[in-house]
């Protein structure tokens, strides 16, 4: 598996599932590694009742003391529960789900996780105990999606990538990593898509972001040497014209001036191709030199 594997060569990916990958332009192993998350969420201990904050994302420990009442309304189909714990009681609405109906128990207790507004949750997320515990209190990537393809799927796939795919050899020497304390790439690749904490974050973040500046400097400076070693088809000779008009300025130029002057003659009468932006403040002296 290298970087330009194609998606379906994931397990669990075929050709319906590739397909929505390509919506969000990942075609490939590479693609999908690189596809990092938009956010991270955190799974914090469920909270009672009485202690719920309106509007806020929270998660509940709550046993179904009611069960679904289903109605339909056109092409939707709507459930509602009766959930609760020893603090109080909660109104749990789900569209679109009818399977729930023989999924959540009466007397069962879950982990529901969503907005509380008004003293309901709509369409939250559920979990068993034990499998919240996991979650609990660890960072979660959440990945922006498109219809029919989900959060889990897409974890599920970088999870599968990640203990798969060989890094090999850093492509930043480590004496460059030490100088600017920046973290392994094949660690900042994992800890992008599943942190173990905000501080491993945004040692990843710092990383990744040194190596886009520092591969587009490398870049630049490619294509500015390749067009450096480019003959030109106009051969320039250095006259006394330029000098005659240095000393007919009522000023005299200043040594930056100068510096430059001499860089930009040198470049023209190089016999290749020059490449050369000259760069400074309002009234620096930029024109003069152009002239």
């Amino acid at each position: 598996m290298d970087l330009t594997t194609g998606i379906q060569s994931i397990k669990g990916v075929g050709e319906k599932s590739s397909a929505l990958f390509a919506k969000l332009n990942i075609y490939t192993v590479g693609d999908l590694l690189k596809y990092y998350p938009r956010g991270y969420e955190r799974f914090e201990a469920p909270v009672n009742v009485r202690d719920a904050v309106e509007g806020e994302v929270q998660s509940f420990s709550l046993r179904i003391v009611k069960a679904a009442a289903m109605k339909k309304i056109r092409n939707l189909t709507i459930l509602n529960y009766v959930a609760a714990d020893n603090s109080g009681q909660v109104g749990l609405t789900f569209f679109n789900m009818p399977f729930l109906k023989n999924t959540l128990k009466t007397g069962e207790i879950y982990i529901f996780r969503g907005v509380f507004r008004e003293g309901r949750l709509e369409q939250p997320r559920f979990f068993k105990e034990d499998d919240y515990r996991k979650l609990c209190e660890s960072i979660q990537p959440s990945y922006s999606l498109t219809k029919g393809i989900t959060n889990n799927s897409i974890k599920k796939a970088v999870a599968q990538v990640l203990s798969h795919y060989d890094f090999a050899q850093d492509h930043l020497p480590l004496w460059i990593r030490e100088k600017y304390s920046l973290m392994g790439y094949e660690e900042a690749v994992h800890t992008m898509h599943f942190p173990d904490s905000m501080d491993k974050l945004f040692e990843a973040r710092k990383r990744l972001v040194f190596d886009e500046f520092f591969l587009f400097l490398l870049i630049v400076r490619r294509d500015k040497t390749k067009l450096s070693r480019q003959k030109s088809p106009f051969t320039l000779i250095e006259t006394a014209d330029v000098q005659r008009l240095v000393e007919s300025l009522p000023y005299k130029l200043t040594s930056g001036q100068k510096q430059v002057l001499s860089e930009i003659c040198a470049d023209m009468t190089s016999g290749n191709v020059m490449s050369r932006l000259v760069q400074g403040d309002v009234g620096s002296g930029k024109t003069v030199l152009a002239g």
